[in-house]
């Protein structure tokens, strides 16, 4: 058997069990998937349709950077640790660690090697919510007293994090609106984490749901011989010419913009009225500002209220709508 992070026995193992990255998401600060999405694709892994990311270059860059990493931190700290595919915690056998490194019986170590080309400063885990919380679990299931937390970008670029273990953090209490089904009462974290598995495991093992969660929501495109498309393509390929041949224009116009919006905002700051130079006319108008529903509903404790029905925002949401968007395939 092969349980090397990533192998397919390792991907059919973790997806029975509540893994450290599913923390942040249950705990709705996972600012990239919320608590349902996540119960959604942990269905669909359930169901053995695995979620596969290595083709995204900000995944494929943390991957390769990785072991990089390791080697580099392991040289500057003077440590000598070794790869550990997972750890089940101790007591509670439904919850599973895959750490990057392990040092000994009780140091470990999370690792993050962002992109450089959107993240251009290495960040501290106490600024990203739900890698503290990944950082806690590991911690917990891994007994482990201290954890570093190394966020890379280069020898030169790299900020590290040394957490100590917190040993209620487990049963620390939480609110219950965080619950699959909301509740108005505390929960504790650990009980936050199982019922969050047993929802998803109770899903996937219901037939009448097996097609929600198995239809192929990610096959975005589906190859087919139509002739709106070919004219659609053929408009397209002639706007994109066009575009290629005003290019130098657009690039000023755009610049223009930048900075008819910079000058407006300047203007604005200085006149209470509109106002003319002669030439131009800059008319201000005073508009009171639109009604922040969502502050005013933050203000009332609105999701602890929707709790006491057993309810969550998401039960409210509107319709499904179809939005479209037109592209070229990329050569």
């Amino acid at each position: 058997m092969d349980f090397r992070q990533g192998s397919e026995e390792w991907i059919k193992f973790r997806a029975l069990l509540f893994t450290s990255t599913a923390g942040g998401s249950v705990e709705a600060v996972n600012p990239y998937e919320s608590p349902m999405e996540w119960a959604f694709k942990k269905v669909r892994s359930i169901k053995g349709f695995h979620e596969d990311l290595s083709h995204i270059p900000a995944v494929a860059n943390g991957t390769a950077t990785e072991p990089v990493a390791i080697d580099w931190f392991e040289k500057e700290w003077g440590l000598s640790g070794w790869d550990q595919p997972y750890e089940i915690h101790r007591d509670h056998d439904w919850m599973m660690s895959s750490i990057d490194r392990r040092w000994g019986l009780k140091t470990g170590g999370e690792i993050k090697c962002p992109f450089p080309k959107f993240t251009k400063e290495p960040y501290s885990v106490f600024d990203k919510p739900h890698y503290l919380i990944q950082c806690r679990h590991h911690m917990e299931v891994c007994d482990l007293d201290k954890l570093y937390f190394i966020c890379y970008l280069s020898p030169d670029q790299f900020h590290v994090d040394e957490l100590t273990r917190d040993h209620g953090w487990l049963d620390e209490m939480l609110p219950g609106k965080l619950l699959p089904k909301p509740r108005a009462e505390e929960v504790r974290r650990v009980d936050l984490y199982h019922a969050w598995l047993n929802y998803v495991l109770d899903e996937a093992a219901d037939p009448s749901k097996h097609e929600y969660y198995t239809k192929e929501k990610n096959a975005k495109y589906k190859d087919v011989q139509d002739t709106d498309l070919d004219e659609l393509q053929r408009l397209m390929l002639e706007d994109q010419k066009i575009d290629q041949s005003i290019k130098p224009q657009v690039e000023r116009k755009a610049a223009i913009k930048t900075e008819i919006d910079k000058l407006k905002k300047s203007i604005g700051g200085k006149y209470e009225q509109s106002v003319t130079n002669g030439t131009v006319r800059f008319q201000i108008v005073n508009r009171k500002g639109a009604v922040d529903y969502a502050a005013a509903f933050e203000a009332v404790n609105g999701e602890d209220l929707l709790a006491v029905d057993g309810k969550r925002p998401d039960d409210f949401r509107r319709a499904t709508t179809k939005q479209i968007s037109i592209s070229l395939e990329d050569k």
